[in-house]
């Protein structure tokens, strides 16, 4: 386990993330602005930035399927937390955040899952920052 972990509750992904299948365990690290930083807790685990839709895409609204409900345990609205994995480029501007795969977690038990959403108008790569 790395460093720097203890105590913070750990979400887990059963399922782990698109294209990293063993990284299962996470925690969440709040930054600034609804940013967050989304620290693996095993040696070898990939970090990832992921944002909080609201402040970049306050329209963003995407409906999650009965089996991922199911499957995490949702009771209501309240206990999902959205978040968008973001990917950074050579310049800021660049930056793009991956609406058609969100996180979906369950604040409640910290259960988690990445949701690739089918036949819903979202962007793999949605720019971050307005032009």
């Amino acid at each position: 386990i790395r460093s720097g972990t203890a105590g913070q509750p750990v979400l887990h992904f059963p399922s782990g993330l698109v294209g990293y299948p063993s990284a299962q365990r996470f925690v969440l690290e709040q930054g600034d602005g609804g940013v967050f930083e989304l620290r693996g807790v095993a040696e070898n685990d990939p970090d990832f930035l992921v944002v909080a839709p609201s402040p970049f895409f306050p329209d963003y609204a995407p409906v999650i399927d009965d089996e991922t409900v199911e499957r995490l345990g949702l009771r209501g609205q309240e206990d999902a937390l959205v978040l968008l994995v973001v990917t950074l480029r050579d310049r800021p501007e660049d930056a793009s955040a991956n609406a058609l795969a969100p996180l979906i977690i369950n604040a409640r038990t910290r259960d988690a899952a990445q949701v690739v959403l089918t036949g819903q108008p979202f962007s793999l790569r949605q720019p971050l920052l307005a032009s």
